[in-house]
């Protein structure tokens, strides 16, 4: 059995029960039920029965299609604006990683419940707003801000270790901010130093803005449930002017299986 990429999971800091980006400044890793920070919502299924979608990440937004076929026992998504199908035998109770670097659905099946005939359903991907940074105002715009936060990568499998954990930003923002990344100074496992409010920039931490796994930041190996604290650095430039709808950047991140 091998790692799956769903069990690496970006988690909040600011303490064991924080779920709000606001308050992502460091400290404590999030314990929380909802400590996932999540990038991507996804319609709830109508007709393939006994599979819920529990989270989604890598796609473009849109509509795709989840298809299940009867005899095989076989689940497949295809992401809006692909043209194939990945598919997996879905065909025990459990929890299944679908999809490649063009869009993942995360599902968890249960198979006792599964449709007696073979079935497709539209799913439709919708960003979440603000799951890092708030929004920029006009104000600031023109000012210009420099504003941080503080997150985890947490190896969430019970039994697996992630092998040479990368990160880099595979997309930088198409707004006129800019996102870089550094790994925290704290140990695998240990807490973040944390800063007194998110303008204030943390202590001895390199920014770089990888945009390739071969020239990412590497955490190295991380046993099953641990983690370590990555920094976030957003700059919008003064003068910036205009709207941007939806602006994003994705940060990614890998290991070897």
């Amino acid at each position: 059995m091998t790692i799956l990429l769903s069990d690496l999971m970006f988690v909040h800091s600011g303490g064991a029960t924080n779920i709000a980006p606001s308050a992502d400044l460091g400290g404590a890793i999030s314990t929380a039920a909802q400590k996932r920070i999540k990038s991507q919502t996804a319609s709830v299924l109508t007709n393939i029965t006994g599979v819920t979608v529990t989270d989604a990440f890598g796609n473009a937004e849109g509509v795709g299609l989840l298809t299940y076929v009867n005899s095989t026992k076989m689940l497949g998504w295809k992401p809006f604006g692909s043209s194939t199908f990945n598919g997996q035998v879905c065909s025990i109770n459990g929890v299944y990683l679908l999809g490649t670097s063009l869009g993942y659905l995360l599902v968890t099946v249960v198979a006792a419940s599964y449709p007696s005939s073979d079935q497709m359903d539209t799913v439709s991907i919708t960003a979440i707003l603000e799951n890092l940074f708030n929004a920029v105002t006009p104000a600031q715009a023109l000012a210009g801000k420099v504003s941080y936060r503080c997150y985890y990568l947490l190896n969430s499998s019970a039994t697996q270790t992630a092998i040479n954990v990368t990160l880099w930003v595979k997309q930088n923002t198409p707004g006129e901010d800019t996102m870089h990344i550094g790994l925290g100074t704290s140990a695998i496992d240990i807490a973040e130093q944390t800063i007194g409010n998110e303008l204030t920039a943390p202590v001895g931490i390199n920014w770089v803005a990888p945009t390739t796994k071969a020239t990412g930041l590497v955490i190295g190996n991380l046993a099953p449930g641990s983690y370590k604290s990555i920094w976030q650095r957003r700059t919008v430039p003064a003068e910036t002017r205009g709207t941007v709808i939806t602006n994003s950047a994705i940060i990614a991140v890998s290991a070897d299986v």
